[in-house]
C-alpha cells in the first residue's frame, strides 16, 4: 500500500484539466496551497519514484494516454509589486492566470505586457514555453523565478541565463520534471514603449489612439477572430511552432510560392515562415480526421470536435506534418507538450 498525503487523490480524471478535453486519468493528483507543502510531499519516497507534472489550466498539453505519475496543481495566486526609479518588478505566483496578470498590470498603470494579452494558461507555465505573441516574448521582460528543484531537493532562483530561453523553448523542456516553478518575477521599464513591429498589430493600430489599453484591446480582438474559445470548441491554441528554415530553402520556396510570408528569425541564415500558411497550403485548414481537425478560421489550431482521444490527436498531427514535409520539405514541430502512459515504477 502506498503511503500518501491525505490531500492526494488517486485515479483522477484529467478531462476537465486539459483544454483539448482529452480523456485521461492521473495516477495521483494533488493540490498545493503553500510552497512548503512541496517539501512535505518530497519526503514521500514512493511518490518521488514517479514522474511529476505541474498542470495549470492544461492549455498547452496533450494527454495521449493515462498519466502514470503525480499531477501537481498549484493554488498559489498572489501578485505583488516593487517599484524603483527605472522599473516595476512584478512578483506573480505560479497559479495566477496569465491574462489576469496582464489585465491587472494595466489597471495599475504598469504597461508592457499588453501584446501578450489573452494567452491561455498560468504564470507558472509561461517560462516553460517562453510564451510570445505579436512581436514580444516572455524573456523580453523576465527577471527571475523561484522553483523547487526535485533533483537537488531545494528551492532555487533562476535568472534568464539559467532558463536558456529561445523560441518557445527553455531549460524546463530540456529537463522536464526537474523544476516546479512557484513564482515568476517580471521587470517592466517605467519608460513604456509600444511594441508594434508585428505587421497585423501595426496595421490594426493605424489611426487608433496609441495606448497600452488600446493595444490590449486590439490584440484581444485579433486573437478572438482567429482562435476558438476552448470552452466551446476544445483546443490547445497554436499546435505547431513557426519553423525556421535556411535562406537557401526559403529562396527556393519563394520562387515557387511568391506569396510565402516570412519573418526575421534573429539567427544568421535563418528565416521564420508561418506554420499556418504551410498547413493551409497543404490542404488542412478546416479539414478533419475523425473527431479532430484543423480549425477552419486558423489552420494552426487543432480542435476536438467532440469525443476525441489522444491517439487521434497525434495521428492528425503526424498527417499534417507528413503533408507539409512532402509539399515544402519543411518539418513542423509540435508546440504542446505530449504526455502519456509511462513505465510502471
Amino acid at each position: 500500500m502506498v503511503e500518501v498525503p491525505v490531500n492526494i487523490i488517486e485515479n483522477f480524471s484529467l478531462q476537465a484539466y486539459n483544454s483539448l478535453a482529452l480523456p485521461a486519468v492521473a495516477r495521483y493528483f494533488i493540490t498545493i496551497n503553500a510552497m512548503d507543502e512541496l517539501v512535505e510531499l518530497s519526503r514521500h519516497y514512493r511518490l518521488n519514484t514517479l514522474p511529476w507534472l505541474v498542470l495549470g489550466s492544461g492549455s498547452n498539453v496533450v494527454f495521449s494516454k493515462d498519466y502514470n505519475g503525480v499531477i501537481i496543481h498549484l493554488e498559489l495566486n498572489n501578485i505583488y509589486y516593487r517599484v524603483d526609479d527605472e522599473a516595476v518588478y512584478i512578483h506573480a505566483e505560479a497559479g495566477v492566470i496569465w491574462d489576469k496578470l496582464v489585465q491587472e498590470t494595466l489597471i495599475k498603470g504598469y504597461p508592457g505586457l499588453e501584446n501578450l494579452s489573452l494567452i491561455p494558461g498560468t504564470v507558472g507555465a509561461a517560462p516553460v514555453q517562453n510564451i510570445g505573441a505579436y512581436g514580444i516574448e516572455l524573456k523580453d521582460y523576465f527577471s527571475s523565478l523561484l522553483a523547487w528543484d526535485r533533483e537537488l531537493q531545494r528551492f532555487c532562483h533562476l535568472d534568464a541565463n539559467d532558463c536558456c530561453f529561445s523560441y518557445r523553448h527553455s531549460i524546463f523542456k530540456e529537463e522536464p520534471g526537474r523544476y516546479i516553478i512557484l513564482k515568476v518575477v517580471l521587470k517592466l521599464p517605467c519608460a513604456w514603449r509600444p511594441q508594434l513591429q508585428y505587421q497585423a498589430l501595426n496595421s490594426a493600430m493605424i489611426d487608433q489612439p496609441l495606448s497600452a489599453d488600446r493595444i490590449r484591446n486590439v490584440v484581444c480582438e485579433l486573437r478572438r477572430s482567429k482562435l476558438p474559445d476552448p470552452e466551446l470548441l476544445p483546443n490547445a491554441g497554436s499546435f505547431f511552432k513557426n519553423p525556421c528554415i535556411n535562406q537557401a530553402l526559403f529562396s527556393e520556396l519563394k520562387s515557387l510560392y511568391s506569396d510565402l510570408p516570412s519573418f526575421a528569425a534573429g539567427v544568421a541564415d535563418q528565416v521564420k515562415v508561418p506554420a499556418a500558411w504551410l498547413i493551409e497550403q497543404a490542404g488542412w485548414r478546416g479539414k478533419a480526421l475523425g473527431a479532430v481537425g484543423m480549425y477552419e478560421k486558423q489552420a494552426l489550431v487543432l480542435v476536438n470536435h467532440g469525443g476525441a482521444s489522444g491517439d487521434e490527436v497525434l495521428e492528425l498531427a503526424q498527417c499534417v506534418q507528413s503533408d507539409v514535409w512532402e509539399k515544402f520539405g519543411v518539418q513542423l514541430e509540435v508546440e504542446p507538450q505530449i504526455f502519456g502512459a509511462l513505465t510502471e515504477n
